[in-house]
């Protein structure tokens, strides 16, 4: 059995109460204002130790999402989403009518809008440097930029 370290997204913040209720079922790291977990779970495969901290914590915490810490070799990571009903009927429905199972057409439409957004991220960025490269030399904006990665809080210097 392998250790997988597990991001646990909740739907609220949670009490130190409600947290004291999972140490006999799994030791949590929280952040700052307890709406985020991490757990490291021994199981077979990721997919497992997704599916065992659901059924865990799901009775004991609001779960929103979990998902793997750390990208797999692809550079993708891994979610594990429990729909409500009526949304999962919809979902069902559309993976129907797209001819795939559920869990793959969820994973294709978060894929495609994420591409989207990339996309989209990645022409915003050409234009703004367009802009920037019709007033500056590229030395300029070099210049620019280093000296804004030097200042910036948290980062080292070059």
């Amino acid at each position: 059995m392998r250790s997988h370290a597990v991001d646990i997204t909740l739907s609220r913040s949670v009490t130190r109460r409600e947290l004291a209720q999972t140490v006999d079922v799994l030791r949590l790291a929280t952040n700052h204002d307890r709406t985020r977990l991490l757990a490291v779970v021994r199981a077979k495969t990721i997919d497992r130790a997704l599916q065992q901290t659901r059924r865990a914590l799901e009775p004991l915490l609001p779960l929103d999402t979990l998902s793997t810490h750390f990208p797999d070799a692809a550079g993708r990571v891994l979610l594990n989403v429990a729909f409500p009903p009526a949304e999962y009927a919809f979902v069902q429905d559309a993976a129907t009518r797209a001819g795939q199972p559920p869990a793959s057409y969820v994973r294709d439409a978060v894929t495609r809008a994420t591409d989207q957004v990339n996309r989209e991220n990645t022409r915003h960025l050409e234009r703004a440097l367009d802009h920037v490269l019709t007033t500056h030399t590229p030395q300029q904006l070099l210049a620019a930029a280093a000296r804004r990665l030097n200042s910036a809080p948290g980062m080292p210097g070059c």
